[in-house]
């Protein structure tokens, strides 16, 4: 029966701007979700696939959330992946998020479900202008992505940064990236006023503890040069609600610069999972 449901619940979301929203969230699963800002409920099938994302004001009317969208419509492949994101407002129209960003997200995946490519759509279903249309990404053995490229709308690698590529250490922690132009370059300091390199270090319990930022020239870049986090504090008290769940944790994070002289202090909420693969 579980099968059916979901071939159910592909048709669902297949058929989202067809039919309206609340009709088809009816008698789907709906779990609520709450910040200081608006409701949200995700509406699921049997096997716990999230096919809508609604947000809902204090009269519980659907409402567009600060973004400007309501409504989040999914699509799944049978094994679970999102293959489809559509970005709706109250009406129930595409919406492109941000006024440039994408109204329609696509993701393909590979036999191991790792992700190789994703897809960028205006309301239309035209890739999006601007640099980045379509990222294209590969994965070593373990899953970890080793590379991502980056196109426009034609399908060309994009002007600027347009490659990304990573090292892992033997767990499977990010410690590398590098990035280059189209032509294979490695991106300059000078010309962008990015760094061309970024090394991580972790800690035991694999969270991040310090960022170092490399001019292509392999010098540590002017500015915030290293920046360090600091696990052992104590959280502030009014943590707002959006920040306080199990996920979250804070840490003090310190920048220094070239010389390791401190720059600023923050305490900045960090996810507790902080593995940089995907």
């Amino acid at each position: 029966m579980k099968p059916l449901l979901l071939i159910m619940g592909l048709l669902i979301s297949e058929n989202a701007l067809s039919q309206s929203v609340l009709s088809q969230v009816a008698n789907l699963k709906g779990k609520v979700k709450k910040n200081e800002y608006f409701t949200e409920r995700e509406f699921m099938d049997s096997t716990g696939n999230v096919l809508f994302t609604i947000s809902f004001d204090k009269d519980d009317a659907i409402e567009n959330n600060p973004m400007g969208f309501a409504i989040i419509a999914n699509k799944f492949d049978a094994k679970g992946n999102v293959v489809e994101k559509k970005f709706l407002d109250k009406n129930e129209r595409l919406f492109r998020t941000e006024g440039t960003g994408p109204a329609i997200e696509r993701f393909s995946y590979d036999n191991r479900s790792n992700l190789v490519e994703t897809s960028y759509y205006d309301e239309k279903n035209n890739l999006i202008s601007g640099r980045f249309a379509l990222i294209v990404a590969k994965h070593d053995s373990k899953g970890n992505t080793i590379e991502e490229q980056f196109f426009n709308a034609n399908r060309q690698l994009a002007d600027g940064i347009s490659i990304l590529k990573y090292k892992y250490d033997l767990n499977n922690n990010r410690i590398e990236e590098k990035r280059f132009y189209k032509n294979g370059q490695p991106v300059s300091y000078e010309r962008e006023n990015l760094a061309s390199t970024i090394s991580y270090k972790y800690d035991d319990k694999a969270r991040i503890v310090e960022k170092s930022f490399y001019k292509d020239n392999g010098e540590l870049v002017d500015g915030d040069a290293i920046v360090r986090y600091n696990y052992d504090i104590i959280p502030p008290n009014d943590i707002p609600s959006i920040y306080n769940n199990n996920n979250t944790e804070w840490a003090e994070e310190v920048r220094l610069d070239k010389n390791r002289i401190q720059i600023k202090r923050y305490l900045v909420p960090m996810p507790k999972t902080q593995k940089l693969r995907k």
